[in-house]
């Protein structure tokens, strides 16, 4: 029997707070990284990874309204977070709550594999595009979930197996600089023409001695359960890093140090 529409805030709120538990006992909560006021960017002039992401639009123009305020609301709590050698970024760390009174509208949301309107809609795009900026940047990666289903097909914002969806009390982005300097998180949207962009990048006082190269591929179809239905996808995202060489295209040692595998479930029809 699920759970009344009242019920649901309440259930998150107590995940949550036993999540939280969890990351103190393992020793995460200590080192989360926080947010300084102000950090001149001036003075993290390397980019060590960064991530674009399209923003598609879904909706009218008042869904898309909302979706881009909840968007520029979590990115002003993670803009400007440093990240210490050693310290954890969490993204619900950082972003409150998605409610109305945290300042969030409704907006669209992929739940259960179906689009609808709910409060924060919109916050996956940001936690995917951090995640892009934090596997380019050879950052640990503690915990992330990829989105349960590929609702959008090639009009996904994403490459495919490189998403991190976020949920309060389910879902959360979590990753560890284990490099030997602090990583500045910038993060903006960008207006291009008649579309949008949202950028992350993490920046550093000292030019990064590592090359990344990543690879997503599909290694199994999953058929539809009904005729004309869509396939679900079973996605290996693997990352290589090695230390750069003295050219741009130079590398020493390529080694693998990460590998997931996406499940994206198939669906009877596509959403509305």
């Amino acid at each position: 029997m699920p759970l009344p529409a009242w019920a649901q805030p309440l259930r998150a709120c107590l995940r949550q707070g036993w999540i939280e538990w969890g990351y103190r006992r393992r020793g995460h909560r200590r080192r989360f990284a926080r947010r300084l006021k102000g950090p001149a960017e001036t003075t993290y002039p390397w980019c060590w990874g960064t991530c674009v992401t399209p923003v598609k639009r879904r909706g009218g123009d008042s869904a898309e309204a909302d979706r881009l305020h909840n968007m520029q609301r979590a990115i002003d709590q993670l803009h400007g977070v440093v990240i210490q050698p050693g310290e954890v970024l969490s993204f619900w760390h950082h972003v409150p709550r998605p409610c109305l009174g945290n300042g969030y509208r409704a907006g669209p949301m992929l739940v259960d594999g179906r689009l609808r309107s709910d409060t924060g809609g919109g916050l996956c795009q940001v936690s995917t595009t951090l995640f892009g900026a934090l596997l380019r940047a050879g950052c640990t990666l503690l915990e992330h979930s990829n989105h349960s289903t590929d609702v959008h097909g090639e009009d996904r914002f994403f490459v495919l197996g490189q998403d991190a969806a976020v949920a309060y009390g389910f879902k959360n982005l979590l990753a560890r600089n284990d490099h030997a300097v602090p990583l500045l998180l910038a993060m903006r949207l960008h207006r291009s023409g008649d579309g949008r962009s949202l950028e992350a990048a993490l920046l550093a006082r000292a030019p990064c001695p590592l090359q990344v190269r990543l690879d997503s591929r599909v290694i199994a179809w999953l058929p539809p359960p009904a005729a004309g239905g869509h396939p679900g996808s079973r996605v290996e995202t693997r990352r290589w890093m090695a230390t750069a060489g003295p050219g741009e295209d130079d590398a020493l040692g390529w080694r693998l140090d990460y590998r997931f595998i996406s499940h994206y479930r198939p669906l009877a029809t596509l959403p509305d």
